[in-house]
Parts: structure tokens; C-alpha cells; sequence
């Protein structure tokens, strides 16, 4: 099973987890499901629902954070905000708000019983006061039933997360989170305001590239070229830019906490106001939490003092 190629085609995927089968979901969100724990590496999941392969063994689904050695606590903190970052943005789409079949039985469960009219009223047909009782229950019963629907077409739905497509047109505000682009010829572009997160962008080309107010959180982007290009404003949360030309980049204002530096060339690069907290710094150092446009040195018991 191609993993790898039916990812990346847009297909749609289903989950089974305790002999229940969940979906169908975009693949970033299978993605994200695996990294918050809702799907456990022992579960599986399929494109279709016919062939089915563990989890553990759909490598291109696993986040690359997952991926690290996580005996080392600056790994094991890169996981910790990345989840964290994932949690966050499931929020808004994950508000408590049941799935449809779920929210149907809820309210099913609370409509009140069925009120069943006495048999003994049918000898006081034609007593006015009964059928006058009779016409009042029909009224309330009418009205109710149209409450009831109006509930239903009333409460809130859990919004629809548009699908990611890795083949769409480089271009401000495209979505690509979870996209496999190793060695990706980007240079020159805008990609304002993309959506990238936990792409593979190893080795490639985004020099001169417009990448402001894009997130790239925990994206992959070792030995990429990135010169002169602008991140200004941009989400680099737990990025690895190892080995990453940085040369001249603009990166004013981004968030780079958690990202991984070493190895990097940095020179002219403008960090005026970036967030740098707990990052890896070029020499392989540990960033203090209090960072902001330089890398503090990491003090040891900093409380004691």
C-alpha cells in the first residue's frame, strides 16, 4: 500500500480503534489525531476501509516531532508544545460539539415521552370541553414538534475543515500542512499567510521566497535555502532548520520557541523582536525561555539567584 502517494492524492481516511471505524477525515487531521493521542499507534487506518495498515507502520503519518529522540528533553519539550499547538487549534473546531449521530441521539434521548391520551376520552367525543382539551393538545403537540426542529436546525455544528491538497498551486494562504516537499523549487514566491505546518521541506529552495504570517510550526526545513527570504510575523514553533541558510532572512516578530538552529547560517539575518525561547541555537546551545531577538544563554538554577 502506497502510503506516501494516496497521502499526498487528497484522499480522505478512515480510522478503526477498538472495533470501531471513525471517519473519513483529511489526512493532516489523521495526522494531528495521532499526535494529540486520540488515534494510538496500534490502531489502523485505511483510504478505502479494505485494506488496513497499523498506524505504527504509516510512517507519513507521524509527525516528524514524534520521530526524535525523545530521551533528550529538548526533543521531549518540542513534543510537549507541539501538542500543546495541536490542542489549541483543535479547540476551535473541537468545542465539546458532538459528531451528527451523536448530537441526533442526544436529542432524541431528550425528547419527553410521547403523552398518550386516555381511550376513556372517546365517550366524551362530543362533550364541547373535551374536544376543546383535544384541539389545545394538538396545538401544543404541533407546537412543540416545531420547537423541537427548530432546536435542531438551530444548534451549533461542528465546522467544516477544509480539505488540504499538497498538489495545490504555490500561492498566499494555500494550505499544505503535513505535505511531503523535500527539495521543493519555491524560491521567488508568495506564501503569505500559508498554512504549512509539519511539512517535510528538507533541502529546499524558498530563497527571496514572502513566507510572512505563515505558519511552518515543527515543519522540517534542514538544509533548506532560505535566504533573503521574508518569515516576518510567521510561526516557526518547533521548526528544524538545521543546517538552514538563513543568510539575510527577515524574520522580525516570528515565533521560532522551540525551533531547532544548529548548524544554521545566520548571517544578516534580522531576529528584531522574535520569540526564541527554549530554541537551539546555531552552536547547539539552549535558548532561555525569556529569549526575544537574541538567544540568552540558558543559566542553571536561574531561580536561585
Amino acid at each position: 500500500m502506497k502510503i506516501h502517494d494516496e497521502k499526498s492524492s487528497g484522499n480522505r481516511w478512515y480510522y478503526a480503534q477498538g472495533g470501531k471505524v471513525y471517519g473519513p477525515y483529511p489526512a493532516g487531521l489523521i495526522s494531528r489525531y495521532i499526535l494529540l493521542g486520540r488515534i494510538r499507534f496500534s490502531d489502523q487506518i485505511s483510504s478505502d476501509q479494505k485494506i488496513w495498515v497499523q498506524v505504527a507502520y504509516a510512517t507519513d503519518f507521524i509527525p516528524d516531532v514524534m520521530k526524535g529522540n525523545l530521551e533528550d528533553p529538548f526533543e521531549r519539550d518540542r513534543l510537549k508544545a507541539a501538542r500543546r499547538w495541536a490542542d489549541e487549534r483543535r479547540g476551535a473546531v473541537s468545542t465539546a460539539v458532538p459528531d451528527g449521530d451523536e448530537r441526533r441521539e442526544e436529542m432524541e434521548d431528550g425528547v419527553p415521552p410521547a403523552v398518550h391520551i386516555s381511550t376513556a376520552a372517546a365517550d366524551a367525543s362530543r362533550d364541547t370541553t373535551a374536544s376543546s382539551l383535544r384541539n389545545r393538545f394538538i396545538f401544543g403537540a404541533l407546537l412543540f414538534c416545531a420547537v423541537v426542529a427548530w432546536l435542531v436546525y438551530q444548534s451549533p455544528r461542528s465546522p467544516q475543515i477544509p480539505d488540504i491538497d499538497c498538489n495545490a498551486v504555490a500561492e498566499p494562504m494555500v494550505r499544505w500542512d503535513n505535505c511531503q516537499k523535500r527539495g521543493g523549487q519555491l524560491a521567488n514566491i508568495s506564501l503569505r499567510k500559508a498554512s504549512m505546518e509539519n511539512m517535510d521541506l528538507r533541502g529546499a529552495d524558498l530563497h527571496h521566497s514572502n513566507l510572512a504570517e505563515a505558519s511552518l510550526a515543527f515543519s522540517i526545513l534542514d538544509q533548506s535555502h532560505l535566504e533573503g527570504a521574508t518569515l516576518t510575523g510567521g510561526n516557526l514553533k518547533g521548526v528544524s532548520l538545521r543546517g538552514a541558510i538563513l543568510s539575510e532572512a527577515l524574520l522580525q516578530d516570528a515565533d521560532l520557541s522551540y525551533a531547532d538552529l544548529t548548524g544554521a547560517i545566520i548571517d544578516g539575518a534580522d531576529f528584531s523582536n522574535a520569540n526564541l525561547g527554549k530554541a537551539k541555537w546555531i552552536d547547539g546551545s539552549l535558548c532561555a525561555p525569556e529569549s526575544v531577538g537574541r538567544c540568552l544563554p540558558l543559566t542553571i538554577d536561574r531561580s536561585t539567584r
